[in-house]
């Protein structure tokens, strides 16, 4: 295409070439008659050779001039000279949305912006007009992020052009296509939301949703592929922002926001701004007085009376539909999770108290003994010191010669005591000793009696206290719902669980409620292959590796059994029904868990979507547990230095990643030649694998030389050997990758070991 610098098109004198691309060149020109600057854009030449394009352009562009809205370019004219298609339109000296994306950008600014490209697309939809080409190369910003949208219905101008269709230019861009309009589908204004979506997973987190070679590679997977959680990419990223992202980008058209307005209102809350919306009714059409699409005022503005108001209303709770019923969910599934801490709590409550009570029984029962003991021995003691104190003690016999004056003494004596005596009466014995000993004896064991008796009436009192709280125990474990014991995720009790399922086949066992007691295994459990340990070199030596990577370093491992293939979607179905657990994802309401690929055809397929906190969960139910990066790393390549298991040449007929095109996982064992030494399959490629370390980067310089378990603490834990998005030469034996101990990707699971005993 010629440069018109310095030329006349019409009465536009055109002054400089401001942009060229494949199917236009923008110039900068002056309109002599108004005194003004404007941007014409000239199409390329062989558009004239198209059959049916003139009329296809005169009827776009009289569409588009007649949009009159503050976020769309003004388009003022359009004509041809000779062989030289034009539109004229309003000049802005400023750049584009496509130089500010870079990186995640700010909450509040891409709400401003996009809120502004999405007031403008509602408005060109109600005036029956398509954009088909939203891409932030089409959108200008101005002064304090004033967005203006350009381009309108140029990408249906140029849908007759073959040569530019066959090359995937002529329809739209490829990283911002709807499916439906990729494959050459009617479409309607959610094309526009579909690409605006593509614009908003950009600008928070730095990248297109799909990444390829090609335009055309881009493109499949636009129809076949679903995009990657943004939160993946950014993880500071609001779920609430990622699910309107999701839904933006939904491949069935029905499934996505069905007007601009709804999904511009949901990304103002997900934000949490839900004021600064206002709907296009609210807003003046003149750009020099509203600057923005967002306003200014945090004053709320209603939407018109009348039918208009009902249907829009009825329309926003229809949106509202799918969101509500996942927060139901996602409330639904906290409660039952309340629910059973709580019963657990109360379980361990009185376990304690009935073991409290037991004991203080038992002190009590040993302190009435020593009480008891000492009150007999005192009261022998006491008793023998009385008895020997009333003994009789031996007269001498009297002497003949006695004084007179006591013969006489004790004549008187008599005689007085034979006075005192009443005639017929009979004297009173004196006490003797025998009988004060028996007094002193009855009043003893009257004592002791009444010590028993209290003894006996506290052990009575307890004794129906403590049958009391057993009913109780034995009431609350009898109860419905408490035949199968409960998954507690801080449970430590959960360890002791006899580990042993039953097994199906060798490669996918399935689970069996455990036994109460844990039995040490004699072979090899099924499922499992047995690694013997030893030492070997962790660490990269050769290849495409990285530094976290590095040092190599010897490392010696004690004997594990690990699980020959990654945990299935069966198996952890049987186990979330078997405990009634209930995973990250779900407690936070996500829409995409585990469960959307709990179908026949998927039950061989590695269980994904599940956080680290989940894989730990599951193992420990079984008396396993997660491996160690050293033990998955063993398991993985041997006592060799090999990059991959099968050797150090890459073939991707043995194993699941991008090479191989799936964009999915596969079932397990499938690649019979993708299995280590040890006999464990998929270790690299298909999904990414938990494993038990925190992440740290530099923890090989300074791990020790044996049983390693990483660093005592971080921020993130470690996954190993890559998926089916990895590229092939970082599929390997030695990637390291971190994610969050909390979160989940369709591309992440596990599998577990157990110690030899």
């Amino acid at each position: 295409m010629a440069d018109l610098t310095g030329q006349r098109l019409g009465q536009y004198l055109v002054l400089e070439r401001i942009s060229k691309g494949a199917t236009s060149t923008v110039y900068k020109a002056h309109q002599e008659k108004l005194e003004r600057y404007v941007a014409v854009k000239v199409l390329s030449p062989h558009f004239i050779d198209e059959e049916g394009f003139l009329e296809r352009f005169k009827q776009e562009a009289r569409a588009v001039a007649q949009l009159d809205h503050p976020n769309i370019l003004p388009v003022y004219d359009f004509d041809q000279v000779g062989d030289t298609i034009y539109i004229v339109m309003k000049y802005v000296d400023t750049g584009t949305l496509k130089e500010l994306v870079g990186g995640p950008l700010d909450l509040r600014i891409t709400l401003e912006i996009v809120t502004q490209v999405g007031l403008a697309l509602g408005y060109a939809h109600r005036q029956g007009v398509i954009h088909r080409d939203v891409k932030p190369g089409n959108v200008l910003l101005g002064e304090g992020n004033w967005a203006l949208l350009t381009d309108f219905g140029l990408a249906k101008m140029r849908a007759g052009d073959r040569k530019l269709t066959k090359s995937g230019i002529g329809m739209g861009t490829p990283d911002y296509m709807a499916p439906e309009q990729a494959q050459g589908l009617p479409v309607d204004g959610r094309v526009d939301l579909y690409s605006l979506g593509c614009v908003l997973h950009e600008m928070l987190t730095g990248k297109v949703p799909f990444e390829a070679d090609s335009g055309m590679a881009v493109i499949v997977k636009h129809i076949t592929e679903p995009p990657r959680p943004p939160r993946e990419i950014n993880p500071k990223l609001p779920l609430a922002v990622e699910q309107v992202i999701l839904r933006s980008l939904e491949k069935d058209p029905h499934k996505r926001y069905q007007t601009a307005e709804a999904m511009v209102a949901d990304l103002a809350r997900a934000v949490g701004r839900p004021d600064q919306f206002v709907l296009p009714e609210a807003l003046s059409a003149h750009p020099q007085r509203t600057s923005r699409s967002i306003a200014p005022t945090s004053t709320p503005k209603t939407l018109p009376a009348g039918p208009t108001r009902f249907d829009r209303t009825r329309e926003w709770l229809r949106d509202k539909r799918p969101l509500v019923a996942a927060g139901a969910r996602g409330a639904g599934n906290w409660f039952a999770v309340k629910l059973q801490r709580i019963g657990q709590a109360i379980r361990i409550d009185f376990e304690r108290f009935a073991r409290w009570v037991r004991r203080m029984m038992i002190a009590l029962w040993a302190a009435l003994k020593r009480g008891f003991n000492r009150a007999r021995l005192a009261i022998v003691g006491r008793m023998a010191s009385i008895k020997a104190a009333a003994a009789p003690k031996a007269q001498p016999p009297p002497t003949k010669s006695a004084p007179a004056r006591s013969r006489s003494k004790t004549a008187k004596s008599k005689s007085t005591a034979s006075k005192k005596a009443a005639p017929g009466s009979r004297a009173k014995e004196p006490p003797t000793a025998q009988s004060t000993v028996r007094l002193v004896v009855d009043r003893v064991q009257a004592s002791v009696d009444a010590v028993r008796r209290r003894a006996m009436h506290r052990r009575l009192v307890i004794a129906g206290i403590v049958l009391l709280l057993m009913g109780l125990l034995v009431a609350l474990a009898l109860r419905p719902g408490n035949s199968q014991a409960r998954v507690e995720a801080t449970s430590t009790s959960i360890a002791a669980i006899d580990p042993t399922p039953a097994a199906t086949t060798a490669l996918d066992p399935t689970p069996t409620e455990p036994a109460a007691t844990p039995v040490p295994p004699t072979e090899t459990p099924p499922g499992m292959v047995a690694v013997a340990g030893g030492t070997f070199k962790m660490g990269a030596s050769a290849g495409a590796f990285e530094a976290d990577e590095t040092p190599p370093h010897s490392v010696t491992v004690s004997p594990f059994y690990i699980d020959a293939v990654e945990v299935t979607v069966a198996q952890f179905a049987r186990f979330a029904e078997g405990s009634g657990y209930v995973t990250d994802a779900e407690k936070k309401g996500d829409a995409t868990t585990w469960r959307v690929a709990n179908t026949p055809d998927r039950q061989r397929y590695p269980v994904t979507r599940v956080s680290w906190n989940d894989a730990d969960i599951f193992c420990r139910w079984y008396g396993k547990r997660l491996p160690t990066e050293a033990e998955w790393e063993l398991a993985a390549k041997g006592y060799t230095q090999n990059i991959y298991t099968w050797g150090n040449t890459f073939s991707s007929d043995r194993i699941n990643t991008a090479e191989r095109g799936v964009g999915q996982p596969v079932g397990v064992a499938s690649s019979p030649s993708n299995a280590s030494s040890f006999g464990a399959y998929d270790m690299l490629g298909n999904v990414w694998e938990w494993v038990a370390d925190w992440y740290d980067g530099g923890y090989y310089s300074r791990s020790p030389a044996t049983n390693p378990k990483g660093p005592a603490s971080g921020l993130e834990r470690v996954i190993r050997g890559g998926s089916f998005k990895s590229d092939g030469t970082r599929a390997t034996t030695t990637i390291r990758r971190k994610a969050s101990q909390d979160g989940w990707s369709d591309d992440l699971g596990f599998r577990c070991v157990k110690d030899i005993p």
